[in-house]
Parts: C-alpha cells; structure tokens; sequence
C-alpha cells in the first residue's frame, strides 16, 4: 500500500487549473441573460407580435447559447494564466481518426433513433402536442410543408 500521502495543497506544485473559479459564471450568465433580451428586442423582428421568430433571433440565440459560456471559459483561463491548450489538448501526429468517426457515425445514429423512440412515446401521451409540433413553424421561420397547406398568407 505504502505510505499515506497528504492532500494538502501546501506541498503540491503550483496548478494553474486551481485558480480557476466558476463563481463567477453565474453573474456572467445573469448580466448575459439581460443583453441577451435586450440584444433580441433591438434585433427581433418588426412584429411586436412574434419577435422571436426572425432569422436574426434564431443567430443571435444560437450565438448567445454557444459563444457566452466560450467567451466566459477564455475569459477565466486568461484571468487565471491558464494555457487554453493544456485545457483542452493537443491532438498528436499521426492520429488514427478512424476510431474516432466511428464513435462520431455510432452516437448520430443512436441520436437520431432515439428521437423515434422519445417521440413515439410522446406521441401516445399527447398526440396533440405532438401534432402541433409537426405542423408549427420551426425555429427560422420557415413554415413546414404541411403547415402551410390551406392556409392563405
């Protein structure tokens, strides 16, 4: 077994990951969720009705889901001398990708089929929902083929 070793930070050497701090996350997300609204009744569509429906809100939420939470990693890393490469790695020469597209090609698929298995249970607890969900507009604003039969614009 051997010797027992303490766990005091005092002996260790000096990890740069251990001054990162997520404290701080949870007012980037507060302050980043009010630009984020004002951001989208600046950039919504015209309609006061629907400004969530424009194109531009689809970029602006995509953008906002995926580039605050990067921006508040690069922020944190650079505040805390933190090499964002030692975070997130380095690939090797001469990589076997095979593997790798294999895992990728298994988990899409798995995805994919499990959306069947969720929304034909879903559909057997509430088939409207269900139906309203297939014949409503998408997130872009472009109306499903069988939501626009008979209807007039």
């Amino acid at each position: 077994m051997g010797p027992e070793r303490s766990h005091d930070a005092g002996d260790a050497p000096d990890n740069p990951f251990r001054r990162l701090r997520s404290r701080t996350l949870i007012p980037w997300v507060i302050v980043g969720g009010m630009g984020f609204g004002l951001v989208l009744a600046f950039a919504g569509s015209p309609s006061a009705m629907d400004p969530l429906d424009s194109p531009i809100a689809a970029l602006i939420s995509g953008l906002a889901l995926y580039g605050l939470p990067w921006a508040w990693i690069v922020w944190a890393c650079r505040r805390a001398d933190v090499d964002l490469g030692r975070l997130i790695g380095r690939v090797p020469a001469g990589y076997n990708w095979l593997p790798a597209v294999g895992l990728l090609a298994t988990t899409v698929m798995f995805s994919f089929g499990w959306s069947f298995v969720t929304g034909y249970g879903l559909s057997q607890l509430a088939p409207e929902f269900v139906e309203s969900l297939l014949t409503s507009e998408d997130a872009v604003g472009i109306r499903s083929p069988s939501a626009s039969c008979g209807r007039s614009s």
